[in-house]
């Protein structure tokens, strides 16, 4: 399985990396338009969509909420609270596709 750690800022360009007929592309490429998105239900829930819109059919999404060089998540969408930090939890393991957790995270570490 091949993941891609893919910064693109639009997700038509994410989704050139998963290739045609899946041959010789990404399994996996990671979304950062969700990954650097604001956390409200106004920004997220549209991009959730338009991924699942645009995903080509051969294609599985990929989320994470964190990665070596963006703030915790607990820190940064849950202003260290850690109640809403295990929410964002929920959140990513609930949505179709693969979580990947960085290290850290499964513990809702702050920054």
């Amino acid at each position: 399985m091949l993941v891609g750690e893919t910064y693109v800022h639009e997700l038509e360009t994410l989704m050139s990396f998963y290739g045609e007929d899946g041959v010789d592309e990404l399994h996996l490429a990671f979304n950062f338009v969700f990954l650097l998105a604001t956390f409200d239900v106004e920004t997220l829930a549209p991009i959730v969509a338009r991924t699942e819109e645009l995903l080509p059919e051969h294609a599985w999404p990929v989320w994470t909420l964190g990665n070596h060089d963006i703030t915790r998540f607990p820190t940064r969408w849950a202003g260290d609270d850690p109640e809403l930090a295990r929410c964002l939890l929920m959140l990513l393991l609930t949505l179709r596709g693969t979580p990947v957790l960085y290290y850290g995270d499964e513990l809702a570490m702050p920054e």
